[in-house]
C-alpha cells in the first residue's frame, strides 16, 4: 500500500463511522487532502475489510488500513501486504534528540486509596486467579474461560471476575452450559476498597484484553502484588516485564487460548515464581508508579531535554 503525497487517499476501516467522518473531516480541512472513506458491514467488519486487502495485493486499491482487531492488523502483517510509514515531520526534529526515548505511562497509584502489598498471598485453598474489567468482547475473558474449560488442572483453581457489562450474561451462560460453576464466580462492579481486598487474596491477575491503552488495572494489580499474565499488546505491555509477568505474543484466537492455557497453568502449578513475580511487581510500583515518583520523572525528563539542547533566554 502506498502512502505516497497526493490529492486523494482512500481509508479501509473498521471504526464506527459516526467517529470517522469527524476525524476525516479534520484531516481534510487541515492536509487538504480528500478521504475516500471505505467501511464494511457491521456483522463482518475487520475480517471483510482484511480479506479485501488480501484479495487487492496485487493490486492495491487502499492507501491506509485502520482496523480496530489487532489479529488481523498481525495477519496482513504476516502476509506482507502492509507498508511503514515514515512521517516527514520527523525529519523536523533536532538530531540531539535522535534516539531519546522517555517512557512515562498515563496511569500512576494513590497508596491511601490503594495500599500497596508487602508480600504475595499464599494461597489460603485454591490457587486464585482474578480479573478485573468491563465485560465486553475485547477484553478477552472467553479467552480465560475457554482456557479454563480445557484444562482439568485450572477447573482445580478459582476465577474472580470482577466487572460488568453487556457480555455478562453470555458468559454466565457458558460457565453454566460447561459446569464451571464451582471454579468462576462473576462478581459484578465492586467498590474500590472490596476490589482491592479481593485481589490482595488473590494469586495472579489474568488480563488477556485484546485493545487496551493504559491499562491502569495492571498497576492495581502489580499494586497488590499480583504477576500479571497478558497479552503482548498496547499500555499493558509497557507496564508488565519478565520480572513482574507474562507476556503472551498476540496470535490468532484458538493460538492464544492455548498459550493462556499453558501460562496459567503454570503459574498455578509454581507459587515460588508467583512470590517472585508479584513482589518485584509492588516494588516497581513503589518506585516507579506512585503519583509522587511519577511527578520527580517528568521533572527528570524535562532537565535532561533543557541540558541536550539549551534555548537562549528571551
Amino acid at each position: 500500500m502506498s502512502c505516497q503525497k497526493q490529492s486523494e487517499v482512500v481509508l479501509y476501516t473498521s471504526v464506527d463511522e459516526p467517529y470517522i467522518r469527524q476525524l476525516i473531516k479534520r484531516f481534510e480541512i487541515a492536509n487538504g487532502v480528500k478521504v475516500v472513506l471505505v467501511t464494511d458491514s457491521e456483522g463482518a467488519k475487520t475480517t471483510g475489510l482484511a480479506e479485501r486487502v488480501l484479495a487487492e495485493r496485487e493490486r492495491p486499491r487502499c492507501d491506509v488500513y485502520w482496523g480496530n482487531e489487532p489479529f488481523h492488523t498481525v495477519r496482513l502483517a504476516e502476509a506482507g501486504v502492509l507498508q511503514a510509514y515514515n512521517s516527514p515531520n520527523a525529519a523536523e526534529i533536532p538530531r540531539q534528540f535522535h534516539g531519546l526515548r522517555f517512557l512515562h505511562p498515563e496511569n500512576g497509584v494513590d497508596p491511601v486509596r490503594f495500599p500497596i502489598a508487602e508480600q504475595w498471598a499464599e494461597p489460603s485453598g485454591r490457587f486464585r486467579f482474578v480479573t478485573v474489567g468491563r465485560l465486553v468482547p475485547y477484553k478477552g475473558l472467553s479467552l480465560t474461560l475457554e482456557a479454563i474449560r480445557r484444562s482439568a488442572r485450572l477447573r482445580e483453581c478459582e476465577l474472580i471476575v470482577i466487572g460488568d457489562g453487556p457480555d455478562r450474561q453470555r458468559h454466565e451462560q457458558f460457565v453454566a452450559e460447561h459446569g464451571l460453576q464451582n471454579c468462576v464466580s462473576i462478581r459484578g462492579q465492586l467498590p474500590q476498597a472490596e476490589l482491592a481486598a479481593e485481589m490482595r487474596r488473590s494469586q495472579a491477575f489474568v488480563f488477556p484484553s485484546l485493545r487496551e491503552f493504559g491499562g491502569g488495572v495492571i498497576l492495581e494489580a502489580m499494586a497488590c502484588a499480583l504477576p500479571s499474565l497478558i497479552v503482548d499488546y498496547g499500555g499493558p505491555a509497557e507496564l508488565v516485564s519478565d520480572a513482574t509477568g507474562i507476556k503472551l505474543p498476540m496470535r490468532p484466537r484458538e493460538e492464544l487460548i492455548e498459550s493462556l492455557r499453558i501460562a496459567m497453568e503454570d503459574l498455578a502449578a509454581n507459587p515460588l515464581r508467583c512470590k517472585a513475580m508479584g513482589e518485584a511487581a509492588a516494588n516497581e510500583v513503589r518506585r516507579e508508579h506512585l503519583w509522587d515518583a511519577k511527578a520527580s520523572k517528568m521533572v527528570a525528563y524535562y532537565s535532561e531535554v533543557i541540558q541536550t539542547n539549551p534555548l537562549p533566554l528571551r
